[in-house]
């Protein structure tokens, strides 16, 4: 057997993994090719980058190593900022996909287990709905499980290299996200608990800490108010660890003082902090559970209470750790905003998400152990199995809300008008579908006759706008050039504007 058959039959899984993301990262994409709101301003820093230098793009946006990436691969590569972009993410997600299973691996997964954890983590829907989204997650989520992995390692080995590794991934977490300083102040401290002699535990917990022992020197050489001043956003990491607990205990008695007074009635007021608490933690479990999935918080549940799914110590000390950081962040986050979304509370799901290969096998032997079809195993195996493929079919086939008409729009302007024509739009994000500069309108100011420069005007009608689009065109003295609708809920709509 030569060394390339040898390669890929020891690291076969692997390699379909990173061929399955790509396919689900191009087909999710296909389907949704207008991205995020806030992706428009990661664009832009890059944009701002390439031009005038780091200083420049942080005027932007304070954390901008995800933009400063963007726009080292577009001058790379000459690929336009955003497809640069995607690339980026394409490449991240296959990477999550494979430190994944290297983790599954690490955990002692046989080769059943790692080919369920290939299947849970492809019809995790939660992931495959952020693919085509440009934000910092991919890289923050990648680095996150990196450095959760190597944590892994280095409980079992003790070494600087494990160690040096672990800080490194946390850090560039960290670079992405800046919750990710979060875990590389507080993880550390799992060690204490780890089932190691006294002076192995120092030890260790000195190791993990080195490059932050290295970070505090600097900042007392350098000075600390030179350095915050040029590292961005870190100075709101500072602030929830000196001033965190006590900004949110404050936003929780205004929390429950406002619940008093304008929902609760006279009788009920004693009761409001029992209501807070019951709403707020309600609320809470209800999106992580959403979130995860039934199907994968079923098997949880059922890995958890046959309590069959045993890792050594130390490993379910490196689990209750992340797991609790990840609940602090996210609670705290939501007590001060009161929102939590799906993303934020990502670093979580995918702890979560490593135990649910193991629980899927037990579930499996028992299916295939039960003594009647109708025997809970039995039921509760095809109830999972029936909505696993379901989110895989959402995953593939998207049955909800499409912007893709959109992009039809754009692609339409980009090969049908002219490269000097000026185009005026409502939907700034246009500009990076057609690669061109526009100008941004309001749909109303086309009543106020402030279309000079305009060659074309493209509108993105809600339902509710639609009446608009005839009075735009006896305004304008022309019917609609072209019209993209969907589904009779939204559309676009292009002018030509005859110049006078």
């Amino acid at each position: 057997m030569s060394r390339f058959e040898c390669f890929l039959k020891n690291n076969f899984i692997f390699l379909f993994v990173i061929a399955l993301s790509f396919f689900f990262s191009f087909v999710t994409l296909y389907h949704y090719p207008i991205f995020n709101p806030d992706g428009e301003l990661y664009l832009k820093a890059a944009d701002a980058f390439l031009k005038s230098g780091i200083h420049a793009s942080m005027k932007i946006y304070p954390w901008p190593l995800y933009s400063v990436l963007i726009g080292i691969l577009s001058k790379i590569t000459a690929l336009s900022l955003l497809n640069s972009a995607y690339l980026i993410n394409f490449i991240f997600s296959a990477l999550i996909a494979v430190v994944f299973l290297l983790i599954v691996q690490a955990l002692g997964a046989n080769k059943r287990i790692l080919w369920l954890a290939v299947l849970v983590f492809f019809v995790f829907h939660a992931f495959n709905s952020y693919r085509a989204d440009i934000i910092r997650g991919h890289g923050y989520w990648f680095f996150f499980l990196l450095s959760f992995l190597f944590l892994t390692k280095f409980s079992q080995s003790k070494s600087w290299t494990t160690a040096i590794l672990w800080s490194i991934s946390i850090i560039l977490a960290t670079l992405f996200r800046i919750e990710g300083g979060v875990y590389f102040v507080l993880v550390p401290f799992v060690v204490l608990f780890f089932d190691y002699r006294w002076k192995e535990k120092c030890f260790a917990y000195l190791k993990l800490n080195v490059l932050l022992i290295i970070a505090l020197c600097l900042i007392l050489f350098v000075g600390y108010s030179h350095l915050i001043s040029h590292l961005g956003r870190i100075h709101e990491l500072l602030f929830q660890f000196h001033q965190g607990v006590l900004v949110t205990w404050q936003l929780l008695v205004k929390h429950n003082s406002l619940l008093k007074q304008d929902v609760l009635g006279t009788l009920g007021q004693d009761d409001s902090s029992v209501f807070l608490f019951f709403g707020m933690l309600g609320t809470y479990l209800y999106n992580v559970i959403i979130s995860l999935s039934f199907a994968c918080f079923l098997i949880l549940i059922y890995g958890t209470v046959k309590k069959q799914i045993k890792f050594p110590t130390n490993i379910r000390w490196i689990f209750l750790s992340y797991i609790l950081i990840s609940i602090v962040i996210t609670v705290a986050f939501y007590i001060q905003y009161f929102f939590v979304s799906q993303r934020y509370i990502f670093p979580l799901l995918l702890v979560l998400l490593l135990w649910v290969p193991f629980g899927l096998n037990i579930l499996y032997q028992d299916f295939k152990c039960r003594k009647s079809w109708c025997s809970v195993e039995g039921i509760l195996f095809y109830f999972v199995c029936l909505l696993m493929t379901a989110m895989l079919v959402s995953s593939i086939f998207p049955f909800g809300h499409s912007k893709r008409y959109i992009y039809q729009a754009g692609i339409w302007i980009k090969n049908n008008t002219e490269k000097s024509a000026v185009v005026c739009t409502n939907y700034s994000r246009l500009h990076y579908i057609i690669n061109r500069d526009v100008i941004s309108v309001d749909e109303y100011q086309v009543f106020q006759d402030r279309l000079v420069k305009c060659h074309y005007l493209v509108l993105n009608f809600s339902k509710k706008q639609m009446p608009l689009e005839s009075k735009i065109g006896i305004i304008l003295g022309n019917p609609p050039l072209k019209v993209f609708p969907f589904k009779n809920e939204n559309e676009v709509v292009i002018f030509r504007i005859d110049k006078k």
